[in-house]
């Protein structure tokens, strides 16, 4: 089901009432690229520049796109349900749990995390003293609280805007120019600032680019979305870590070399950590895009 957006109709009433009336056309003081809205299912609404001429965005953008939003959805739900058989059930950690804790949070049993943790022993028995501390069941915990936070947010229903970099002239609403885009800018989202709210109202929607992306495969495509998803409804950020390489900082990606060595405490609100985590519950492997194999596993996890 496709339609034009609601504030693409309001606009254009508008500029017919003032011609009728022989008035200027009103200055659009929040001009917007995106013009058409479709319900690719009763959970992922996708909105988009519609090209006269054009069957766009194509079937398979379409395809892509609402496969890799289902396969989100149902992501962030495993990894919930997972970590809260640990943390909440007193289950014993699976071994994919265990790894992907390692990989991802950098979560060693017997490692103290430099004095993050007064804990971290797998498995162990429930003690009164033990609470408020912070051992590996409250790192576990605060994962599955994020991955529930997630879990409602996208279940409850999905709106990804379409980056469409080469040929939008606008963006939040201000004039861009785009033969100076970047064709290859995977997402984003405008307006995460923080890490105290966690409301996704306060923040922009989810952007993707529907063309680059129509090839990845659903995991990577959820991947993406999810990363995306901690910075709207989570505020998480892309934490920086120093790379000696260059005495410079850089986003610690899963992909890179410093991901390695980002704290603990940072991973908690890392977008990258959170996002390779739900994949990897899900697929019961670990995920993650490694600097000797970036390619194919970015696009095909």
């Amino acid at each position: 089901m496709s339609f034009k957006k609601p504030t693409t109709l309001l606009r254009q009433a508008n500029v017919a009432l003032h011609k009728k009336l022989g008035l200027d056309e009103p200055v659009d003081k929040r001009p917007r690229h995106t013009d058409r809205m479709t319900i690719l299912s009763p959970g992922v609404t996708i909105a988009y520049h519609k090209r006269k001429g054009e069957d766009y965005p194509t079937a398979q953008m379409k395809n892509a796109c609402l496969a890799g939003a289902r396969r989100a959805q149902a992501a962030v739900a495993k990894a919930a349900n997972v970590l809260a058989g640990v943390s909440m059930l007193r289950q014993k950690e699976s071994d994919i749990l265990t790894r992907t804790l390692a990989a991802h949070f950098n979560l060693v049993e017997g490692d103290l995390a430099n004095g993050t943790l007064s804990d971290n022993t797998k498995d162990k028995s429930f003690a009164l003293s033990d609470m408020g501390k912070h051992d590996r069941r409250w790192v576990i915990e605060k994962i599955r609280k994020q991955m529930l936070h997630l879990s409602f947010h996208l279940n409850t229903g999905m709106y990804l805007i379409d980056i469409d970099p080469t040929n939008r002239k606008t963006a939040g609403g201000a004039v861009v120019d785009p033969t100076q885009a970047d064709p290859n800018e995977e997402a984003y989202v405008i307006g995460h600032t923080s890490l105290k709210r966690g409301c996704g109202y306060r923040n922009g929607e989810i952007h993707i680019n529907f063309d680059e992306l129509k090839t990845y495969s659903p995991n990577s495509y959820a991947r993406v979305i999810i990363h995306e998803a901690c910075h709207k409804y989570l505020e998480a950020d892309d934490h920086e870590v120093f790379d000696a390489t260059d005495n410079d900082n850089h986003p610690a990606y899963a992909h890179q070399g410093i991901y390695a060595s980002l704290p603990l405490l940072q991973r908690l609100t890392n977008a990258d950590c959170i996002a390779w985590t739900a994949i990897s519950l899900y697929a019961g492997a670990v995920k993650m895009a490694t600097p000797a194999a970036y390619h194919p596993d970015w696009e095909n996890s």
